[in-house]
This record gives C-alpha cells, sequence and structure tokens, in this order.
C-alpha cells in the first residue's frame, strides 16, 4: 500500500491480510488495524476495539422496486378503467400501455441497485460503527475480518 492512494503506508510490524474496494471504499484489513478511506474520508480502526461485525441481507429496496413495476401500474390501471365510467364507450384506449413504460422502468431500476447492494456489513467499534454496503466482496471483507479477529484477539475471542 503506497501513499497517495489514500491508504496509509503501514507499519513494519503489520501484514497485509486482505484489501478490496467495496462501492468507492478501499478497505484493507491488516493482523492489527481495520483501514477504511474514500477520498479524503479515512477511518482506522483497532481490530482489539471492535465489539462485532453483522452481514444482514436488505431487500426493502428489491421488493419496492418491483412493486412499482408491476403492481403499482396495475392498479393505476383498474382506477382510469374504473373512472372512465358507464356512459364512455367500452373500449376506451385513454390509457395506453406506453404511459406505464416509465413506471416499470423506473420500478426495476430501483430493484437492480437494491439486489447489488443487498448486502450490509456493520462494524460496530467503541467510537462507532460502520456500514459498508456492496454485493460479493461484502462477504470477503467479512471473512477475512472474522479470520483477523481470531487471530488478534486471545482465545479465539
Amino acid at each position: 500500500m503506497t501513499r497517495g492512494r489514500g491508504i496509509p503506508v503501514l507499519a513494519p510490524s503489520e501484514d497485509l491480510l486482505w484489501q478490496g474496494e467495496i462501492n468507492g471504499v478501499k478497505v484493507a484489513v491488516t493482523n492489527l488495524r481495520l483501514i477504511m478511506t474514500r477520498g479524503l474520508w479515512l477511518k482506522d480502526i483497532l481490530l482489539s476495539s471492535i465489539h462485532s461485525v453483522e452481514l444482514t441481507i436488505s431487500l426493502g429496496l428489491v421488493v419496492l422496486g418491483l412493486f412499482i413495476a408491476f403492481v403499482l401500474p396495475w392498479i393505476l390501471a383498474l382506477m382510469i378503467d374504473q373512472s372512465i365510467g358507464v356512459l364512455e364507450a367500452r373500449n376506451s384506449t385513454s390509457f395506453k400501455s406506453i404511459e406505464l413504460l416509465p413506471f416499470i422502468i423506473v420500478g426495476l431500476i430501483i430493484a437492480i441497485y437494491g439486489w447489488l447492494n443487498r448486502h450490509r456489513l456493520v462494524i460496530y467499534y467503541t467510537g462507532g460503527k460502520v456500514v459498508l454496503k456492496g454485493s460479493g466482496s461484502v462477504r470477503d471483507l467479512m471473512i477475512q475480518l472474522r479470520e483477523a479477529l481470531l487471530k488478534a484477539r486471545p482465545g479465539g475471542r
């Protein structure tokens, strides 16, 4: 890890266990600390100060996106068809399927974004907590961080 790349230079006694990037945040795990940086933001956490690490899956945006893409246009079409009334022509084409296209596109974009960021890694340490969102790289970080914590703590706790 070199200077000028956002990650500070390691001490001679530190061994780099894992290095990667999660949604623009450069992350490095050593045998002594967890280093995260993005632009001018730098978070340097000693492994001994980490209380717990949680990996959760959040599918809220996926469900919301699928609702917007598929259920909302169907509800709007039913509301428009009922508001036309009995006196007007039964084969009215006032609500065309092209008007549903923006809902479908926006809903699918939200669902895809939610699927790509479904994994959340929450690291609780003495000074607060850090939340990282991403996909497969978050799982890799969780595995490496867990191994580093088991090595760093006496008794494997």
